[in-house]
């Protein structure tokens, strides 16, 4: 891939400008998401006053999660505007991600503590955070069509374990998150030096293919190191990927209370088992559950919409850590 291969042409959205101008329209979270219904089920006050946390929670115990590759805001840079002015004191990951309301309401919610809410709507969560969903100036990236493949193996290996046609959902899931992970931290970085480019970046001079070898590689290896568990129940204790989070988030440089620093997947395929948890830093870092199912109990596409979600997540904290 060459520099002419992938043209910034962001000036076109009229994106930022040194000026920061106010009249740009800029996605704001829904003011009500979580519900505050929701909220008040989260035992834990220190969690439920965390914004980040509260997302989590939400959009994987009660949100509909979409995964939809189709552009849906004309704005969907604010990652890298904080990114560029390193402004890490508002880290929010609701901003980052598309949030609609749904009009038909549900007779019965199940909360994360297992509390019941009824006559309540139900929010759509898309999977895939906004700035990867743009795909106007990287369409020779073949994204889009390489996120859809993504999902499309992960449910058909959930689908064949389940069918008992795989014996191990671990081992074939760990390839293709890596191959994710890869893929989705090479359309950020191209993006990334293209608007660097169009806001004419102090210092910024580098090319395409300069910025993916300086920072492909680290951030992945980053990710996997610092950010990210993938853990195998068949070997190792949930207790053991709770170390792991601890001791990621530890090693945060952000040591903002309540941010979410690290996020793990415990999946055992001998006793059907699947547990997300992430570790949050507040004066010590806790473990925090937060998903959990059995895998003969959720369907092919919840379960790997889920799971890129949470992978998604993961992504986000460290691309924002790690370049800022």
């Amino acid at each position: 891939m060459s520099d002419s291969e992938v043209k910034p042409e962001f000036s076109s959205l009229l994106l930022v400008s040194s000026a920061r101008s106010t009249t740009l329209p800029i996605k704001a979270p829904t003011p009500v998401f979580p519900p505050s219904q929701f909220v008040d089920t989260i035992r834990d006050r220190r969690v439920a006053l965390c914004p980040s946390s509260c997302f989590l929670l939400y959009s994987l115990n009660s949100a509909k999660l979409t995964f939809d590759t189709s552009q849906t805001s004309e704005v969907p840079f604010e990652l890298f505007k904080e990114c560029y002015h390193k402004n890490k004191s508002r880290f929010d990951l609701s901003k980052y991600f598309e949030v609609d309301k749904m009009d038909v309401p549900l007779d019965q919610e199940l909360t994360f503590e297992g509390t019941t809410i009824s006559e309540t709507s139900k929010e759509e969560v898309s999977v895939l955070p906004l700035i990867l969903k743009y795909h106007r100036t990287t369409a020779n990236l073949n994204t889009e069509k390489h996120l859809m493949a993504h999902l499309t193996k992960l449910k058909a290996l959930f689908k064949r374990f389940v069918d008992r046609k795989v014996s191990n959902l671990y081992i074939n899931w760990l390839k293709l998150i890596e191959s994710y992970v890869e893929l989705v931290f090479r359309d950020l970085l191209v993006k990334w030096c293209q608007w660097l480019h169009t806001v004419r970046a102090m210092g910024h001079r580098r090319s395409v293919q300069t910025v993916l070898r300086m920072w492909l590689n680290r951030l992945c290896k980053q990710f996997w190191s610092r950010y990210f568990v993938f853990e195998n129940g068949q070997k190792n204790s949930v207790n053991d990927m709770g170390r792991r989070l601890i001791r990621f988030a530890q090693a945060s440089e952000w040591n903002l209370d309540g941010t979410s620093a690290s996020y793990g997947v415990w999946i055992d395929s001998k006793n059907g088992i699947i547990l997300f948890a992430s570790g949050l830093v507040f004066e010590q870092v806790q473990v925090c559950p937060m998903y959990g199912t059995c895998i003969d109990q959720i369907a092919p596409e919840a379960i790997t919409t889920k799971l890129l979600f949470y992978v998604n997540v993961a992504i986000i904290e460290c691309f924002v850590n790690e370049i800022s």
